[in-house]
C-alpha cells in the first residue's frame, strides 16, 4: 500500500512538473507575435528573433534579494497561436546588467551573459540614456515652436562601445512668432557652449557667435530671419545639436531728425526705421508742401528745406504712422542776416529779358523741370561745386534792379568767372532740361532724385540735353553771360522741388558766402 501511495505521489509531481514546464515554456513554433513596450512606445520583435526573446523566459532561474528601484521598466508580451497572451513586467538592473522579471509573485533573473546579449537588441534602445541636454527658445517666457532639430548624439551600450543615434525633425506650418527691439527672449539649457546664428531668408549673416544668455541678439531692421542654434555637450553621452527658428522682426517705426536747430537755407534730414509696407507716414509742416518719404534700402528718407523766406521762430511738427500714432517735436529756425544787393542791367538786357513773353516760356519750361519725381537716389557721391570763381551774389540776398526792389531772394549763388570756363556738374543725375531762356540764358536742371535738382544758368556753351544722364564732376558746360546777366558768371542753384536752399550746406554743410567762399573752395 505505501508503495502505491508513493507512486501516485511520484506520478503526481511528474504531472505537475510538465504541465507547469507546459504553461510557462513554450517554443517559437507556438508564437504569433512578440512585443516589447517602453515608454508608452511597442517596439514588435521581428520573428528571426524569436528563439533569443523566448530565452527571458525559458532560461531564467529563480533570485531574490534584488533591489529594483532604480531599474529601467517595460513590457514584453508574448502572443500564442491557441489565442492566449502572456505578459511580464521586466526590470533592468544597470548596476550589474541584468535582466529580471516576476512570475507567479517569485522573482525571476537571466544569468549577465544573456542579459549583455539580449541588451544590446535595438528594442532595448530604451533602456540607455540618449538624451541630448534640454533646449528651449523662449520669447516672454513663452516657448517658441522650432522648424527644425537635427541631433547627432554618441552614447554607450553594455558592450562599451560606442553608437550614434542622429535624428531630425521637421516641423510644418508652425505658429509665426513675431518680436522687436524690445522683446525679451530667454535659453532654457544646462549647456554654456550655445552659438546662434541668426540669417535673413536669402542667406544673409546678421550675427555670428556664443549666445550671450544675458543679451540675446535682436536684428535692427523689420523682416523675416532664421535663429539657429547650436549646442556642443560632452558628458556620459556626447555629441550636437541644432534648432532652428522662424523669427519675425516688426519694431515700431522710429524717425530720425538730424538737427532740430538750424538756419534759414538749412535742410532737415528725417529717415524712418521698421517701416512696413502697410504703414503711412506723414510729417505735418509749413515749411514745404511736396514732403514726402522715398524709400531707400532699409529704411525711408525725406528732405524738409527751410528756405530764405521761412520766419525764425521755434516751429511744432508732427509726425507718426497715420491711424496708429503721432509725436510732436520743436524746430528751431534761426535768423540769417542776408545781405541787400544794387545791381545794375543795361535797359537793352531789361527789354528783351523780363518782359511777358521771357516770363510766360520762363514758367512754361522752367518750373515743370523741377517737379518730375524721381523715386530713385540718382547719385552716390558728396556734392562738388561745379565751377571756382569769385562769389558775387549769395543765396537769399535781396536786390534792387536799377534802384527797384524785387519781389524775390537770391535763389542759389552767383560765382564770377572767366567766359567758356568748363562747369562739372555737381553730382549724377538726368538733365530734365537743357535750353536756352530768354530770363536765365543758357539753362541745365538736373534731377538728382527724391525731389533734389541743381540748377546752372547764363551758360555759354551747353553739352549735354534733355534726358541724359550725367555724372558727378562730368562737364555739363561752359560759363557765359546770357540771359539778363551784367558779366560772366555761374548762377548755381540747388532746390527741393520749388524750395531752394544754399548749396554750401549740401557741399560743405555750412552756407557759401562772400566772407569765406576762398577759403571754402581752396583758391
Amino acid at each position: 500500500m505505501k508503495k502505491f501511495i508513493f507512486i501516485l505521489i511520484l506520478l503526481f509531481s511528474v504531472s505537475s512538473t510538465i504541465i507547469f514546464y507546459n504553461i510557462n515554456h513554450f517554443s517559437e513554433n507556438e508564437i504569433s507575435n512578440i512585443s516589447i513596450i517602453a515608454n508608452n512606445i511597442e517596439n514588435e520583435i521581428h520573428f528571426d528573433d524569436y528563439e533569443i526573446f523566448l530565452n527571458i523566459i525559458n532560461k531564467s532561474r529563480k533570485t531574490s534579494n534584488q533591489n529594483l528601484s532604480n531599474s529601467k521598466t517595460a513590457l514584453i508580451i508574448y502572443k500564442l497561436k491557441n489565442n492566449k497572451t502572456l505578459s511580464y513586467n521586466i526590470f533592468i538592473n544597470n548596476k550589474d546588467n541584468t535582466i529580471n522579471y516576476y512570475k507567479n509573485k517569485k522573482l525571476y533573473t537571466l544569468d549577465n551573459k544573456l542579459s549583455k546579449y539580449l541588451l544590446l537588441h535595438k528594442a532595448f534602445d530604451f533602456n540607455y540614456d540618449k538624451s541630448c541636454p534640454s533646449f528651449d527658445f523662449e520669447c516672454e517666457r513663452n516657448v517658441i515652436e522650432a522648424m527644425e532639430t537635427n541631433v547627432n548624439l554618441i552614447y554607450k551600450k553594455v558592450d562599451g562601445l560606442e553608437y550614434k543615434n542622429n535624428t531630425s525633425k521637421i516641423v510644418e506650418n508652425i505658429k509665426k512668432t513675431t518680436i522687436n527691439k524690445e522683446s525679451l527672449l530667454s535659453i532654457q539649457c544646462k549647456e554654456n557652449n550655445i552659438k546662434l546664428t541668426v540669417s535673413d531668408l536669402e542667406n544673409n549673416i546678421y550675427f555670428d557667435d556664443l549666445v550671450n544668455l544675458n543679451s540675446i541678439y535682436i536684428p535692427n531692421n523689420d523682416g523675416d530671419y532664421i535663429y539657429n542654434f547650436y549646442v556642443n555637450w560632452d558628458n556620459e553621452n556626447y555629441g550636437t545639436m541644432s534648432k532652428s527658428y522662424k523669427i519675425t522682426v516688426d519694431n515700431p517705426v522710429e524717425f530720425d531728425f538730424n538737427k532740430t536747430e538750424l538756419s534759414q537755407g538749412d535742410f532737415i534730414t528725417i529717415k524712418a526705421y521698421n517701416v512696413n509696407d502697410d504703414e503711412i507716414l506723414f510729417i505735418e509742416n509749413s515749411f514745404f508742401d511736396k514732403f514726402r518719404f522715398f524709400k531707400e534700402n532699409s529704411f525711408y528718407i525725406g528732405y524738409l528745406p527751410i528756405s530764405s523766406r521761412v520766419i525764425p521762430k521755434e516751429y511744432t511738427l508732427k509726425y507718426g504712422v497715420k491711424d496708429k500714432y503721432s509725436e510732436n517735436i520743436k524746430i528751431k529756425v534761426n535768423k540769417r542776416n542776408f545781405r541787400i544787393q544794387n545791381l545794375y542791367v543795361k535797359k537793352s538786357i531789361m527789354d528783351t529779358t523780363s518782359n511777358n513773353s521771357a516770363y510766360e516760356q520762363y514758367y512754361k519750361y522752367f518750373y515743370p523741370a523741377r517737379d518730375i519725381v524721381d523715386e530713385n537716389r540718382n547719385y552716390s557721391e558728396n556734392f562738388i561745386l561745379p565751377v571756382k570763381g569769385k562769389v558775387t551774389t549769395e543765396f537769399g540776398e535781396y536786390r534792387y534792379i536799377n534802384d527797384r526792389v524785387t519781389s524775390y531772394s537770391h535763389s542759389g549763388i552767383d560765382i564770377a568767372v572767366e567766359k567758356g570756363t568748363k562747369i562739372k556738374a555737381t553730382n549724377s543725375g538726368y538733365v530734365t532740361l537743357s535750353k536756352n531762356l530768354d530770363l536765365t540764358g543758357n539753362t541745365i536742371i538736373i534731377d538728382h532724385g527724391q525731389g533734389l535738382f541743381s540748377f546752372y544758368q547764363h551758360l555759354d556753351e551747353v553739352f549735354v540735353k534733355t534726358d541724359q544722364f550725367v555724372k558727378q564732376g562730368e562737364y555739363i558746360g561752359t560759363v557765359g553771360t546770357t540771359g539778363r546777366s551784367t558779366g560772366p558768371h555761374l548762377h548755381f542753384a540747388i532746390s527741393f522741388h520749388n524750395k531752394y536752399i544754399d548749396p554750401g550746406y549740401l557741399i560743405y554743410n555750412q552756407p557759401i558766402t562772400k566772407d569765406n567762399y576762398i577759403e571754402l573752395f581752396g583758391k
